[in-house]
């Protein structure tokens, strides 16, 4: 397994499937997540709610770069959606 260099990671909140937009409102989003990396460290982080439909990335940086085997995102809590509060969806993630 080669290990990479990580600086930080980007999320896209909610759910993304279209052409079903009313899904996006009717689902919820990730709130704290934290990340974990092979060599036993991680780090929390709080995602804003994203409102709409789109494709807003946001960008979370390490508080210090690893160089790692592997990135687990691990939902701590998330924002209800308007019928399903008990989901949380993520459209994109991507680590730099």
């Amino acid at each position: 397994t080669q290990k990479s260099w990580v600086s930080g990671v980007q999320i896209v909140n909610g759910n993304l499937y279209m052409p079903y937009d009313d899904l996006y409102s009717l689902n919820g989003q990730v709130k704290t997540f934290t990340l974990t990396f092979s060599d036993g460290t991680s780090q929390t982080f709080t995602a804003n709610y994203n409102y709409n439909a789109s494709s807003s990335w946001q960008t979370f940086r390490l508080s210090k770069p690893v160089t790692t085997d592997y990135v687990i995102l691990t939902v701590q809590s998330g924002y209800s959606g308007s019928k399903f509060t008990t989901n949380v969806c993520l459209g994109e993630f991507a680590v730099f």
